[in-house]
């Protein structure tokens, strides 16, 4: 007998998450691949203010590290190597809840 698994339907992102970390989880998923070197307005907005002197180096780490905790999860979610599950936990000590984590792997997984 075939049993049917119904599908879970999913809160929007924009009442699980503030738009703060809307905007987190879109800079994450935009820089696939990229420098945070070559990035400018929003993206360096959101870095620490020593990172973007002139003749310094960012290293790409947010100012807020929770927020960085959460960039740094949907950045490894297209990856899908061992340190998710790391990241998973990390993500879960920062405050993260399950339905926020179940929707950042039903949404970032997937490219763009």
């Amino acid at each position: 007998m075939l049993h049917l698994i119904e599908p879970e339907i999913l809160p929007s992102g924009a009442f699980i998450f503030t738009p703060m970390e809307l905007t987190v989880i879109a800079l994450a998923r935009s820089e696939k691949g990229q420098r945070f070197g070559s990035r400018a307005g929003l993206a360096q907005a959101l870095f620490k203010k020593h990172q973007l002197l002139p003749g310094r180096r960012a290293n790409g780490t947010l100012a807020d590290p929770r927020l960085e905790i959460l960039r740094a999860f949907v950045n490894l979610l297209h990856r899908r190597g061992q340190r998710l599950a790391a990241a998973t936990q990390t993500l879960r000590e920062a405050g993260f809840s399950s339905v926020q984590e179940t929707w950042l792997r039903s949404e970032c997984a997937r490219p763009l």
